[in-house]
């Protein structure tokens, strides 16, 4: 999970502290988490963040009239108003009033930081990162700066260039758990999962109540194949923060690949139910009603999956496989090529395409399936299993028998039993006979 932080100079700092005070916020409070206490405090913090917006108007009214006008006291207004627009998300009122407090005192590098911020709430991240440079350009030892231009990069799948910002913001403020949790992001986007779970580890260690550091822990530590530590993480997230859909997601997956399928769809469930248009929560609820036997109902999810999102490829991939289990082979069918088409290099997809044509009487086109897929993923121990079963049902036991070993080579070092003694009854059938 990404998190902007809204930047506050020291020298302005003072009013501020006079507006929290007033809204009950801790002095200690971070302004970053001030859209938090206004969401858990909802109608009546609104109200006093529009209070303090208003009060900034009418300052702004006040130094207009002023001749002359003080431009560093009038930034200033402008600057604020502008912060107390972002958190009662009016971005572009706040992108003018960072503007104009940017036009007032050229050299504000916390209005480029914030002007920034609000830029990324409206999804225009080319323009937020042109305006982080300019603020690290003006102050170059501004941690958060480079933390916020680091999740904008993330978010543009500039990993390697957000690793190298969030470097930088922990070498300037060394506990500075958020810039840990999302280099952890980073690292696990550039494939260093290892690496990553020491960053969680040590964003956890600084903020023990950071829920999100722990759901990216256990997501980790899933990908690591430990599904057994990963679900002491969602568990504490979830403790941390009961309404948090995500975790209940991913500890159902953790659940599911630990083989208790009936209590992992019921944190889907409960995932979906605080979140209606999870398509992820729908996709993965399917997997496990399919796996449950409830083919009828994993349909109308992965359904539901695909009309949330309609480029999910996975979701089509799934469906395809309920669809195949129910003998629906041409409607699988159509479904594996939407997966691929989304997703050309998704190597599953074209295995169980190849297996549906085999089953349409379609051999050479499934070979060249399961050859794609084998291409994409050398390691795809179904893929050489079920290209072996295709070869032996034309007669080729040869070239059968030598995918079939290979088949077992691959579930052998995989630890994949189940593949391991279908390969071997194959050889042994194929070498007796």
């Amino acid at each position: 999970m990404i998190e902007q932080e809204i930047t506050i100079p020291h020298e302005h700092k003072e009013t501020l502290l006079r507006e929290l005070d007033r809204m009950g916020i801790s002095e200690k409070t971070l302004f970053s988490d001030l859209a938090g206490f206004l969401e858990r405090n909802k109608a009546e913090s609104v109200y006093s963040a529009e209070l303090a917006e208003d009060d900034y108007t009418e300052e702004i009214r006040k130094e207009k009239r002023r001749e002359p006008m003080r431009k560093d006291v009038q930034g200033d207004n402008y600057f604020q108003r502008g912060n107390f627009r972002v958190v009662l998300g009016k971005y572009e009122k706040a992108i003018a009033d960072y503007s104009e407090a940017i036009r007032l005192e050229p050299d504000f590098a916390e209005a480029y930081s914030n002007r920034g911020t609000a830029k990324c709430n409206l999804g225009e991240y080319k323009s937020a990162v042109a305006d982080y440079d300019r603020a690290i350009e003006l102050k170059p030892d501004d941690a958060a700066a480079y933390y916020n231009r680091g999740n904008t990069k993330q978010v543009l799948g500039r990993d390697a260039d957000a690793l190298a910002d969030y470097d930088r913001a922990i070498a300037l403020e060394p506990d500075f758990a958020e810039a840990y949790s999302n280099r952890g992001e980073a690292k696990r986007a550039l494939g260093r999962d290892a690496d990553a779970l020491a960053d969680y580890d040590r964003a956890i260690e600084l903020k023990p109540d950071k829920a999100e550091a722990y759901n990216n822990r256990g997501n980790t530590k899933r990908a690591l194949g430990r599904d057994a530590d990963a679900l002491a993480d969602y568990d504490r997230a979830i403790e941390l923060k009961s309404d948090f859909a995500e975790a209940y997601n991913n500890r159902g997956t953790a659940k599911q690949a630990l083989g208790r399928k009936a209590d992992a769809l019921a944190d889907y469930d409960r995932a979906i139910e605080l979140k209606s248009d999870f398509a992820e929560a729908y996709n993965n609820r399917g997997t496990a009603k399919q796996a449950l036997g409830r083919k009828a109902d994993a349909l109308a999810d992965y359904d539901r999956a695909i009309e949330l999102e309609r480029d999910f490829a996975e979701a089509y991939n799934n469906r395809g496989i309920t669809k195949f289990d129910l003998k629906e082979y041409k409607a699988a069918l159509a479904d594996y090529d939407r997966a691929i088409e989304l997703k050309p290099d998704y190597a599953r997809a074209y295995s169980n395409r190849g297996t549906t044509k085999a089953k349409l009487g379609q051999p050479e086109a499934a070979f060249a399936d399961y050859d794609r897929a084998i291409l994409l993923k050398p390691d795809f121990v179904e893929a050489y299993y079920n290209r072996g079963k295709a070869k032996q049902a034309l007669g080729r036991n040869a070239e059968a028998l030598a995918d079939f070993k290979h088949a077992l080579t691959l579930a052998q070092q995989q630890g994949n039993q189940k593949v391991a003694q279908y390969a071997e009854a194959k050889i042994k059938e194929l070498e007796s006979g």
